[in-house]
């Protein structure tokens, strides 16, 4: 029988401080053991004091950036059995993966109830991302300027916040190749991506994620920004079962995935569409490129923002 705190009023937090290579990693782990929601912190997604001025934005004094190179990953547990299991699985993972995760320190720390569940918004601050998005969340004001594209956020618990620097390739990438048309978002996580292209002119959007908190907040975030008439969220486990094509798929997802994935791209690309491939470890950026280029396709860009690469390819027989 499971052991479990004083009250259900009461949750375990548990910090793991890791690294940008081990974030994603270490989110898909909570997500596998069944943590229903974590917070990934990036002091990179964060602005300095300087920085923000410069955008002519306030910065909270109170926020805690993490030191340089480092990444926390929060997450809340009601049960004192899934924290053994999380620390052995922890204690494992630079093993199997064979990837630098940081030092994998846990940190613990009992909260309330009503605290935990807005403990996230301490660290989610408005971000200027590419040349007109304005990425925000629900409970901040900010009035657009010139054409910016603003996009209101609200994670809710699903992994991450979308402002990881993927997410931020991703948008930039979106923001050069997407002509109008249909897109195909694999892995939507808040929706970010998908309301994007749907601001920016595309009339058909699907977004595709296996988490069902990941599909609860990012149709609440369609919401917030008016975009039900052109974006559609379903659960779905990477392409199974999607049968139409469109003019650009992006898919934020790890390498490993994006690996599972290509060999279904060309039933779901129209002639010449544009494949988008973002959280990627740089360490594992070959083997995405190597697949692809076994399934007939042609990379056309590659970017990098610190340890992460983002991919963008096409099939070189259906390039007109």
């Amino acid at each position: 029988m499971r052991k479990k705190l004083n009250n259900n009023m009461k949750w375990i937090e548990v910090t793991v401080e890791s690294n940008a290579q081990g974030a994603d990693i270490i989110t898909e782990q909570f997500h596998i053991l069944g943590v229903q929601g974590a917070q990934v912190i990036d002091g990179k997604d964060i602005p300095t004091q300087k920085e923000a001025l410069e955008d002519f934005e306030l910065l909270d004094e109170n926020i805690k950036r993490p030191p340089e190179g480092v990444v926390l990953i929060r997450a809340w547990l009601h049960d004192e059995q899934q924290l053994e299991t999380i620390k052995n699985t922890l204690s494992k993972l630079p093993k199997i993966t064979g990837i630098d995760l940081g030092t994998l320190e846990v940190k613990l720390k009992v909260v309330v109830d009503d605290d935990w569940k807005d403990k996230w918004k301490e660290d989610f601050k408005t971000l200027h991302i590419g040349k007109r998005f304005v990425i925000k969340p629900s409970w901040e004001n900010y009035t657009a300027q010139n054409d910016e594209i603003v996009i209101e956020i609200d994670p809710g618990l699903a992994f991450g916040t979308g402002l990881h620097e993927t997410t931020a390739m991703c948008l930039t990438l979106i923001e050069e190749k997407l002509k109008g048309g249909s897109l195909l978002d694999i892995g939507t996580g808040s929706g970010i991506l998908s309301i994007a292209a749907a601001k920016l002119g595309a009339t058909n959007v699907l977004g595709i994620d296996r988490d069902n908190l990941a599909v609860e907040a990012a149709e609440n975030n369609i919401k917030i920004n008016n975009v039900e008439d052109k974006v559609k969220i379903s659960m779905g486990d990477l392409a199974k079962g999607i049968n139409t094509r469109f003019d650009l798929v992006v898919s934020n997802i790890l390498a490993e995935a994006i690996v599972q994935l290509i060999p279904s791209l060309s039933g779901l690309l129209n002639k010449n569409g544009f494949f988008i491939a973002s959280g990627i470890v740089r360490d594992k950026e070959g083997i995405v490129i190597e697949s692809l280029e076994q399934h007939g396709f042609m990379v056309e860009k590659i970017m990098h923002k610190a340890d992460w690469t983002a991919i963008v390819a096409y099939k070189e027989d259906e390039l007109a």
